[in-house]
């Protein structure tokens, strides 16, 4: 389970960079091909879909940061396996929240089932660890 974890953590870290990459790119205006529901907010251009936005791109950006930091970190200490679990928890929420929202405002894509399995076999690997 050591290494599922390992392995999960550093997918998480690289998740949180695409997501701070793609949600940049959404502020500006460019078209996206993978991302969160919450990213989909600023299409209509108003001024609470961009602060709707950002709150998107800080929420996930630092849940998926926080399970890659402490997943990596949980066997050095048992309060990090405790707080990866409770951000696995977290974050596989948001992402199952993410993916009902994608597929009823029609913005639905197949990263959304992808983004949601990671935190689910996250949480999973830190539960079966400990």
């Amino acid at each position: 389970m050591k290494r599922l974890i390992n392995i999960t953590s550093v997918l998480c870290a690289i998740a949180a960079a695409v997501s701070l990459i793609i949600g940049i790119r959404a502020l500006m205006g460019h078209g996206i091909f993978l991302g969160l529901a919450f990213f989909a907010m600023a299409e209509s251009g108003t001024f609470f879909g961009f602060i709707g936005n950002i709150l998107g791109i800080a929420i996930v950006c630092g849940g998926f940061g926080a399970m890659g930091y402490y997943g990596i970190t949980a066997d050095k200490n048992p309060q990090n396996r405790k707080r990866a679990f409770i951000f696995g928890l977290i974050m596989s929420g948001i992402c199952l929240l993410s993916l009902i929202c994608g597929i009823f405002s029609e913005h639905f894509n197949i990263g959304d089932f992808f983004l949601l399995a990671l935190p689910l076999i996250y949480t999973y690997g830190i539960l079966k660890s400990a």
